[in-house]
This record gives structure tokens, C-alpha cells and sequence, in this order.
């Protein structure tokens, strides 16, 4: 027996879900991954030139002219990485920038965040340089099967002949060597 509160608890859930879906569509449609490693970066150049360690008495703080650089090279991150959310078409030039801002970030600011920031941003521009929105061959053959098999070539399809085999179509024979 549902009652009315199990009933809003039920949609509430419901609401949930559907709210997920409708981020994971979102997240799939653009750079995500690249932008999260580019905000990252930009953490990692920010926080040691304006973060001050205390413990006690002790008082440990990095205060260098990289601190400028760190601002603006660490403002140019993060706005690659909300231009990236936002429209993904632009994704190579902020790649090609993002690219530049860490190699930059390396020699001017405080060793590109102990190297951290500069990792994160060169791991960042590559994927947003090699995301595309265009579907792979895994996905248009799971498109084209119909039920039971377009489940099988999502679990089982890594590679053409798998994909072949799931969706029923013969398989050339390989030549021995």
C-alpha cells in the first residue's frame, strides 16, 4: 500500500533520475572531462602563491612575482574550461591556448603549480583537442541493431568484427600467414 507521502517520495526519486539523465546528456555532448582538468590546473596554479600554511607559530607562505602570473594564467584556464561547458564548438582554440597557458605556467609560475597544474593542464587541452561530437562506429552500428542485439553490440562491440558479428553479418575469413 503506497500513501501519499510515498507517492511524492516516489516522484522526488523520479525527479532525481531523471534529472541525472538529463546532466549525463549534457556531459556527453560536450568536453567535460577537459574542462574539469582544466579547472583543476587552474586550482593548482592559483593555490600556492595566495595560500598561507599556519601551523602554531609558524607561519609558511610563497610570496613571488609569480603570483601575477599565476592570476592570469590561472583566469585564462578557467575561462577555457567555461567556454568549453558552454559552446564546444570552440574547443581547438581553447585547446591551442590552454596548451600554451600550462607550457607558459612552467617557467612562470612557481614551477607551473609543483608541476601539478601543468600536467593537469596538458592532460586537459589534449582531451578538449581530441573530443569530437561525432558518433563512433560502435555507436551508429548500436543505432542501426534492433533490441536484444543493440544491447549485445554496446556490451560486446570493440572493434568491426565484433561489431559484425553482433549485428548477424558474416565475417571474412582472415588470412593465415
Amino acid at each position: 500500500m503506497v500513501t501519499g507521502s510515498g507517492r511524492a517520495v516516489a516522484r522526488g526519486w523520479s525527479a532525481v533520475r531523471s534529472g541525472r539523465r538529463a546532466f549525463k546528456r549534457w556531459r556527453r555532448a560536450r568536453p567535460f572531462p577537459a574542462a574539469v582538468l582544466l579547472v583543476a590546473s587552474a586550482i593548482m596554479l592559483l593555490l600556492p602563491p595566495y595560500f598561507t600554511l599556519r601551523y602554531r607559530d609558524l607561519v609558511i607562505s610563497i610570496n613571488t612575482v609569480g603570483g601575477a602570473s599565476a592570476l592570469v594564467l590561472g583566469g585564462l584556464l578557467i575561462i577555457g574550461a567555461v567556454v568549453l561547458c558552454v559552446r564546444p564548438k570552440y574547443r581547438v582554440p581553447v585547446g591551442i591556448v590552454a596548451v600554451l597557458a600550462s607550457l607558459v605556467a612552467l617557467v612562470t609560475a612557481n614551477f607551473g603549480g609543483f608541476l601539478l597544474g601543468t600536467i593537469f593542464g596538458l592532460l586537459g587541452s589534449a582531451l578538449c583537442l581530441a573530443w569530437t561530437d561525432q558518433p563512433t562506429l560502435l555507436r551508429q552500428a548500436a543505432e542501426k541493431a534492433p533490441g536484444r542485439k543493440r544491447r549485445l553490440v554496446r556490451l560486446f562491440g570493440r572493434g568491426k568484427r565484433r561489431q559484425d558479428a553482433a549485428l548477424g553479418q558474416e565475417l571474412p575469413e582472415r588470412e593465415s600467414v
